[in-house]
């Protein structure tokens, strides 16, 4: 009787002889028939409830087995049919067809449990299913209670562990206690520093360390550090609210006033492939197991039950803020039928825009943050087919009708390395031609002469560059050169179109901008074994300071929220920046004057402790001196007329000059 350890052996209180012997009669089970030996035991003795303490060094484990909690992976079916035993086998395979269906659960080996009447030898009308996962058997609850097996029996669905709970609600109903309330961590207050300071946090080695970017200073101010924070790595919240870890086990994020405490955890089985939680409450809203084939359920489906019956769609792209969606399907029919770019608005599923294509090699999409514009690069075939060459089809969104534009790039036979659109704007830069010395191009989508036709800007001939980055506020761009450019850097300021600034970080593998515009880190990370570390530059290239990490893995920016200012009062303060600006440079000049102050001290200091070592030694020569003379027989020899001083002069060999003379021989 193996089936009957699935109801019994993750029982979690402790009970009497008795005790047990009532509950076995309340299931229907005979203890007496039991094999004891077949009743496995869960891991520990404390049914894998963890406590406070444990949770950090739970977390370094890398290789502790997934325990069970009680009875919340068992459920109860009710309503089943009563049937005699030779209709059992019938209705556990029916039963089961609904209960391990893809998109609710895998049922444990010997997790199906029919209870038997000992006195009609008919069943009870209910049975146990036993899953792998807790969160299996609340999916199984949420999708089957209320399937009908048939026009009789509607499934009546319950967790086992909820009867548990409904036992100890009391007859009488009591008013709930009313706590005091208590005020909550500030999870913001980090933005209202009054040096407007950002954060950035980094990852190098085993530990986890938040920092002010003290600029003024020109060193980090350390916030917060700890050890093994995370198993793999770190992510901030889009608005930096929140400092997320991520574990084996799943995933915790933390914040707070001062330091950063945990604020929630959220448990990630194996198994799982997407969970998404309610970050506030820790609640999981919705989950998904298995593989992408079981993710079909009634709570998801599709729009007016219909595909969109676009055949072989090799590429998509979602409008940034939209309900549009851009799809690339390739040439089909042997060339027969073109390439195209469609422009599908979603939920109506009405195509907005199309555009047919020919001779396409490949072909990429690139949204503007605003979703104003969209460019779809395309790689298109020579007549011989053996190379390929670039340009641009531009579709101008917000524009009635969608107009395109098609942009080529000067030298048709030309090779697209990287695109990137300004921030919010309306330019955007492409690095073009040999990979060794490639150019770069800026054009605008807007000119004063025709605000609906694409213009070039300028171009940049032969740069070390490989990447763009814009600043978040547009109108300064960092070209880059990684990899084999072994970290080249232009800072270049597209209004005026001139460079600000050309520097480099050897081996530089990361570029990140702060979230306000004006400064940018480069990172040497791990993938180099030497001068791992980051570097802190102004936004027109000054270095300010560097930071050596060994190990280093991970830099990221702290997110800002976004601003509450109406956009008429941020114009107004860009307008008058100058009036604004004036505490702050007098703010910067005290600072300036303190470090100027520092540094002298720290200078005096050296040159103090300098003079201190040398007139110790010269000391320690006096007096030893008697000791040298009698080392020298009586000689003195550390007087200066000791010594003769003798010119020696040296000839030396500059340069040979060898002559060739040619003759002609006269015949005889």
């Amino acid at each position: 009787m193996a089936e009957v350890h699935s109801g019994l052996y993750h029982y979690p209180l402790l009970m009497t002889m008795d005790g047990i012997e009532a509950r076995a009669r309340e299931l229907g089970i005979d203890l007496y028939s039991v094999d004891l030996d077949t009743i496995t035991l869960p891991a520990g003795e404390d049914s894998s409830i963890l406590s406070d303490n444990d949770d950090d060094e739970i977390l370094k484990n890398e290789n502790l087995p997934e325990l069970e909690m009680g009875y919340a992976n068992t459920i109860v079916v009710d309503n089943l049919p009563v049937v005699l035993p030779e209709m059992f086998e019938k209705l556990e395979i029916a039963i089961r067809k609904f209960f391990s269906h893809t998109s609710v659960g895998v049922i444990k080996e010997d997790g199906f449990w029919m209870p038997v009447n000992p006195d009609t030898n008919m069943t009870c009308g209910y049975c146990f299913i036993e899953y792998n996962t807790p969160e299996e058997a609340e999916l199984a609850k949420e999708i089957c209670n209320g399937l009908k097996l048939d026009k009789s029996h509607p499934f009546v669905v319950n967790v086992f562990d909820d009867f548990e709970r409904y036992k100890k609600v009391p007859d009488e109903w009591m008013p709930p206690e009313i706590k005091p309330c208590t005020r909550g961590e500030n999870l913001q207050r980090w933005i209202t520093d009054e040096k407007a300071r950002d954060q950035f946090v980094i990852r190098a080695g085993t530990s986890t360390e938040v920092y002010w970017n003290d600029t003024r200073q020109l060193v980090p101010e350390l916030v917060y550090r700890k050890q093994f924070w995370t198993d793999s790595f770190i992510e901030w919240s889009p608005l930096g609210t929140y400092l997320a870890t991520v574990h084996r086990q799943g995933s915790q994020v933390w914040g707070g006033e001062d330091k950063f405490e945990r604020l929630m955890r959220f448990a990630h089985p194996q198994r799982v492939v997407l969970n998404i939680f309610d970050v506030r409450t820790g609640k999981l809203m919705r989950g998904f197991k298995g593989t992408t084939d079981e993710f079909m359920t009634d709570t998801f489906s599709l729009i007016d039950k219909k595909c969109l019956k676009l055949e072989s769609v090799l590429d998509f792209c979602w409008s940034p803020t939209d309900p549009i969606i851009a799809l690339f399907v390739p040439e089909m029919g042997g060339g027969n039928q073109p390439a195209r770019v469609c422009l599908v608005h979603i939920p109506g599923k009405e195509e907005l825009r199309q555009k047919n294509l020919f001779s396409v090699s490949d072909c990429k999409m690139y949204w503007q943050n605003n979703g104003e514009y969209l460019a779809v690069q395309v790689d298109r075939y020579t007549k011989t087919k053996k190379t390929t060459y670039s340009g641009f089809e531009l579709f101008r969104i917000k524009e009635k009708d969608i107009p395109i534009e098609v942009l080529e790039l000067d030298n048709k036979s030309t090779r697209v390395i990287a695109f990137a659109w300004e921030p919010s704007g309306h330019r955007f830069a492409v690095i073009h031609g040999d990979d060794h010395r490639p150019d770069i191009s800026f054009y605008s989508m807007q000119t004063a002469n025709n605000p609906c036709r694409v213009s070039k800007l300028i171009t940049l001939k032969s740069k070390e560059a490989n990447a763009l980055y814009w600043c978040p506020s547009g109108r300064f761009i960092l070209l880059a050169g990684l990899k084999g450019f072994n970290g080249k850097l232009e800072f270049y300021n597209v209004d005026a179109l001139e460079t600000m600034s050309t520097t480099d970080h050897l081996m530089a593998t990361d570029i990140m901008w702060d979230p306000t515009g004006r400064y940018v880190a480069t990172a040497v990370t791990s993938v180099h074994e030497m001068e791992n570390g980051f570097h802190i530059w102004s936004f027109n290239g000054k270095l300010l300071y560097k930071v050596l990490k060994d190990n280093f893995f991970q830099f990221l920016w702290r997110p800002r929220p976004q601003s509450l200012l109406a956009s008429e009062k941020e114009e107004e303060i860009s307008r008058n920046l100058k009036k604004y600006s004036k505490r702050y440079e007098q703010e910067d000049q005290v600072t300036f004057n303190q470090l100027s102050e520092l540094q002298h001290k720290k200078q005096k200091q050296l040159q103090e402790e300098w003079d201190a070592w040398v007139a110790k030694w010269k000391q320690q020569h006096k007096e030893e001196r008697e000791l040298r003379v009698e080392l020298r027989d009586g000689e003195a020899s550390d007087e200066e007329q000791e010594y003769e001083a003798k010119e020696v002069e040296m000839d030396e060999v500059v340069e040979i000059k060898e002559e060739v003379v040619t003759f002609e021989l006269g015949q005889e």
